[in-house]
């Protein structure tokens, strides 16, 4: 039997299979002891459990049978233009059972999408936000934005000028806990290739936009909760899971200053944050 335990914000996951599971240099940072692990989850490889009668095909595809709830995930076949499930996780009141029906083998990053852990975090109170994340002074700043908003640039300047750690360059997961909020790196790190497993508590949210000069301005709280909230990682389509993102952005907003933060793409910008946060 083969067993790897990964460590998440307050969960250590402990995967047991009879097949080997390949290593990932990223996810491999968060192994722990087998020990310490709070959660077993038994990966079988075989034919997928069936399918709930009109269950329509998807990405991911959620329903409750017979006490156990069903999640089945899908990777997009390009010869048969649809979605081709190839892992259900399935989990009563004995545990989590994954089931994965794929050829090519098994891997840390397909096993952690198919259990689903973004919406498992959130029953620990934590969520996946896309932003990158520094720590600089022992305190966490998390840079958010859209698309090419300059997450990276922002991080890679607070590197080069100010020497914090970047922990990474797209994912960041934060976390209620001791009357605060915690920043976790995550092995998810899309194309920035930055997951190192370092966290600490988290000093401020930075909103990103660019432009020819720096500013950097509090946002309101309201403001600051909706976009926030949209640069979280849940199943909308979940009721309970959206109740508990909304929940975690609002009391995260309410104890984190969240600021503005239009820059150029040079340690002008880093000076204009540093002046906005000594002001905190």
């Amino acid at each position: 039997m083969h067993k790897k335990t990964y460590m998440f914000p307050g969960t250590a996951l402990c995967l047991e299979s009879e097949a080997k599971i390949k290593d990932n240099m990223h996810f491999s940072r968060f192994l722990t002891d087998e020990n310490s692990a709070d959660m077993h989850i038994k990966v079988i490889c075989s034919k997928l459990p069936a399918r709930a009668a009109n269950q329509p095909s998807g990405r991911k595809s959620y329903f409750v049978k017979d006490g156990s709830e069903y999640l089945f995930t899908a990777y997009f076949n390009s010869d048969e233009m649809a979605y081709k499930d190839y892992a259900c996780r399935v989990r009563n009141e004995n545990g989590i059972t994954l089931f994965v029906d794929y050829p090519e083998g098994l891997w840390d990053s397909m096993l952690m999408d198919a259990l689903d852990i973004p919406n498992l975090l959130l029953e620990q109170n934590a969520a996946f936000v896309h932003a990158s994340f520094i720590i600089s002074g022992g305190k966490a700043i998390i840079f958010a934005g859209d698309k090419q908003a300059g997450k990276s640039t922002q991080a890679a300047l607070w590197s080069k000028h100010r020497d914090a750690l970047t922990v990474n360059g797209d994912r960041v997961i934060l976390k209620s806990e001791n009357g605060g909020i915690t920043a976790y790196g995550s092995a998810f790190c899309g194309s920035s290739d930055i997951a190192l497993n370092e966290s600490a508590p988290l000093l401020a949210i930075v909103l990103l936009g660019k432009a020819t000069e720096n500013s950097a301005e509090s946002v309101s709280a309201p403001q600051a909760f909706r976009e926030l909230l949209g640069k979280m990682t849940y199943d909308s389509g979940r009721g309970d899971y959206a109740e508990k993102a909304a929940a975690l952005a609002a009391e995260t907003v309410g104890k984190i200053p969240v600021l503005r933060l239009l820059a150029t793409p040079d340690v002008r910008s880093v000076e204009a944050l540093e002046e906005a946060l000594w002001q905190i």
